[in-house]
C-alpha cells in the first residue's frame, strides 16, 4: 500500500510541469502535493535529477522569455480618468533590459569598481602572545 505522502507519477508530472512552466521549487511540491524536502530526497535519485534539470531549464527559458518581452517589446498599462479607461501607455523594464545585458554580456555590462592605492603605506601586524586580543 503507497504511503499517504508518497510521490507518485502523476505528482512527480504535475511537479515537473510547474518546473517547466518557470514556477519556484516550493511552489511546484505545493501544487505536486509533497514537500520540498521529499523533492530533495527524490533529487539525489539519478533518473529524477535528469528529468528535474530539464525541466529547470525548459523554466528558466520560459522566465527568460517573459523578461525579454518586458524589456523589449513592453505592455500596454490602461490609463483612466474619473473611472473610465481612456487609454494606453506602452511601459517597459529599463531594469530587465539590464538584468539580461548583464547575463548575456557580464565581460561587458556587470559592475566594475577598481581600488588604486597610490603612496606610502605602513602595516603595524600586532601578535598576542595567548592569542587573545584584549590581553596585554
Amino acid at each position: 500500500m503507497a504511503r499517504h505522502n508518497a510521490i507518485t507519477p502523476k505528482k512527480k508530472k504535475v511537479f515537473l510541469e510547474g518546473i517547466s512552466k518557470g514556477l519556484s521549487i516550493s511552489m511546484a511540491c505545493r501544487r505536486a502535493g509533497f514537500t520540498r524536502s521529499g523533492e530533495w530526497k527524490q533529487r539525489q535519485k539519478k533518473k529524477w535529477a535528469k528529468d528535474f534539470e530539464e525541466a529547470y531549464e525548459n523554466g528558466t527559458d520560459v522566465l527568460e522569455d517573459e523578461a525579454h518581452r518586458r524589456a523589449v517589446d513592453g505592455w500596454d498599462e490602461p490609463k483612466f480618468w474619473q473611472g473610465d479607461e481612456i487609454g494606453v501607455v506602452r511601459k517597459f523594464s529599463d531594469r530587465l533590459l539590464e538584468m539580461l545585458l548583464k547575463a548575456r554580456k557580464p565581460e561587458k555590462y556587470r559592475e566594475r569598481s577598481d581600488v588604486n592605492v597610490t603612496g606610502d603605506m605602513t602595516v603595524k601586524v600586532v601578535k598576542f602572545a595567548d592569542g587573545n586580543k584584549n590581553s596585554k
